[in-house]
């Protein structure tokens, strides 16, 4: 009697398990969309943040936009080899995830990456405005940029830890196969409170600070650039009518004196090579980037002879690079904003509706699954950011891959 029970309880549990199994698979079919969807950002990822890497750190002279954009890159690394593959276990065996601790350590990191890229685009944002409004004061130096980037990501960690208490394994009872199944999500101890609605609402209003924060900074930054181009076109004028008469009074002093020692000569070409480094001066900054300094350059600028330098175009490139770099960042900014919003008011709307995914179809499931990942876009759309606006990255791409071209289709 005692043997026939034990086979009797041994084909109930297998009974059990193989229905567990079956019920996993049907959960699975919904996310199948969703798994499509994060296993190719995570492929595009880690090829665009590899090769983000390598060349900002091989191609790039130090300054403050290299070490942010690699801080960047470095996150969104981190969360294509470590978050997605986690997200994709999660999906697969949405019934079945047995790690709790895997679990807890999956939103905590994923959580404090993403928490940790909004603050260091702020920190970002602001040594833009320093550099661009606030020129001749105090800047933050390239050492300084690594340690605050550091200590962004310290923050969001802060910001972060109570994921290690409401995450984890949530049980799922469903009575009508007498199976018990275990997916990643809140612990059950908070299931049925609203700590994580509270903490959701917390996460929307610091996304919401920073992006209004990062648009108020980039107004500014905008109207300064404008100013400074005004400024700009009103010196080229008036540097134009100023060398107007300076050529007409060498014009005449030329002809007064038509003989000119080779001495003189060498003392003129000379004087022009020091007034040519002083344009290269001008035109850039020991960080590599566009000096946007008006004054001491508009000096160095209106000094130069017009047959040498054409000051329109140097004008024009002198903030043609810093408004480029502003354009990047900008985009980078809005793009990780409406990359992360959908994800998080679907788990707000989630939480504050019990019912919200039971009336839910196969392909409504399907959709809300492949949105629920969506915050992932910005870790794969910063490398691409970069490939449409930055020209070097571009150059520094085709020529890091050319060996791939074959050499006919060269030139």
């Amino acid at each position: 009697m005692a043997g026939e029970a034990d086979n009797t309880s041994r084909n109930s549990n297998m009974f059990s398990n193989l229905t567990l199994y079956d019920l996993n698979g049907d959960k699975v079919k919904m996310n199948i969309g969703a798994l499509v969807f994060i296993g190719i950002l995570m492929i595009l990822g880690l090829l665009g943040n590899i090769n983000t890497i390598f060349i900002y750190l091989n191609r790039y002279k130090p300054s403050n936009y290299r070490t942010f954009i690699l801080c960047l890159a470095i996150v969104d690394l981190a969360t294509c080899c470590f978050s997605m593959p986690v997200s994709l276990i999660i999906l697969r065996f949405p019934l079945m995830f047995p790690y709790d601790k895997a679990c807890q350590g999956f939103y905590f990191f994923t959580l404090s990456m993403c928490i940790g890229s909004s603050l260091i685009l702020v920190t970002i944002a602001a040594d833009r405005y320093r550099k661009i409004c606030v020129p001749h004061g105090a800047q933050i130096s390239v050492r300084m940029a690594k340690y605050i980037c550091i200590l962004d990501l310290l923050l969001a960690s802060a910001f972060s830890w109570p994921s290690i208490i409401l995450f984890g394994n949530e049980r799922y009872e469903i009575p009508k196969h007498n199976v018990n199944g275990t997916g990643c999500y809140y612990n059950d101890e908070f299931r049925n409170t609203n700590y994580p609605a509270k903490y959701n609402y917390f996460l929307l209003f610091i996304l919401l600070v920073t992006f209004v924060a990062l648009l108020l900074i980039y107004v500014l930054i905008g109207k300064r650039l404008l100013h400074i181009q005004r400024k700009g076109r009103s010196n080229i004028q008036l540097s134009e009518q100023t060398e107007t008469r300076h050529m007409d009074i060498r014009n005449l002093v030329y002809t007064d004196n038509s003989s000119t020692t080779e001495s003189q000569k060498t003392s003129v070409a000379r004087h022009h090579m020091t007034e040519t480094s002083e344009v290269s001066r001008c035109l850039s900054s020991p960080d590599g980037e566009a000096n946007i300094r008006p004054f001491p350059c508009e000096e160095d600028i209106t000094s130069i002879p017009l047959k040498q330098v054409n000051r329109k175009q140097l004008l024009k490139l002198k903030g043609r690079r810093s408004v480029t770099i502003n354009k990047i960042l900008l985009i980078i900014t809005i793009v990780s904003f409406v990359s992360f919003l959908p994800n998080l008011f679907l788990t707000i709307i989630t939480l504050e509706h019990d019912d919200f995914l039971s009336k839910l179809s196969f392909t409504e499931t399907s959709v809300y699954q492949i949105f629920s990942g969506s915050f992932y876009i910005k870790n794969v759309a910063f490398p691409i950011i970069y490939g449409l606006y930055d020209t070097k990255f571009i150059k520094e791409t085709r020529k890091l891959y050319s060996f791939i071209v074959p050499p006919c289709f060269k030139g």
